[in-house]
């Protein structure tokens, strides 16, 4: 859903998929992705916007990352995409910043876990 709006920008969105396996049901796997983005344009030539998702992903058991594992492995992640646009003049300038933030989720609680190690890292 995007915005129609003359200045500004807001959209929301998602999208899932689901492979299910006849015969190699431990395979099965689900993943979905939630997120919202905007834009606010504080002067003609200057905006500031932002892209903030969640989701649920998952690797393959056949995954180079995921050597020996009994199922997928599944995971949670949120990105966090800010910038700042400025023009001056006739020389445009953008600063922005991208992080993806493994997760896991229990009740109550975020967890930040290093998905090399598999420790906790918070």
């Amino acid at each position: 859903m995007q915005s129609q709006w003359g200045r500004h920008s807001l959209s929301v969105g998602g999208s899932a998929g689901l492979g299910c396996y006849d015969q190699y049901e431990n395979e099965d796997s689900d993943g979905w992705t939630v997120f919202t983005s905007g834009r606010f344009d504080y002067a003609r030539e200057g905006s500031v916007s932002d892209y903030l998702g969640y989701s649920h992903l998952h690797e393959d058991r056949g995954s180079p990352d995921n050597v020996g594992g009994n199922t997928p492995t599944c995971f949670d992640l949120c990105t966090v995409n800010p910038s700042v646009d400025q023009s001056f003049v006739r020389f445009p300038f953008r600063l922005s910043g991208d992080d993806k933030l493994p997760l896991s989720l229990a009740p109550g609680q975020v967890q930040l876990f290093d998905r090399e190690s598999g420790r906790r890292i918070s």
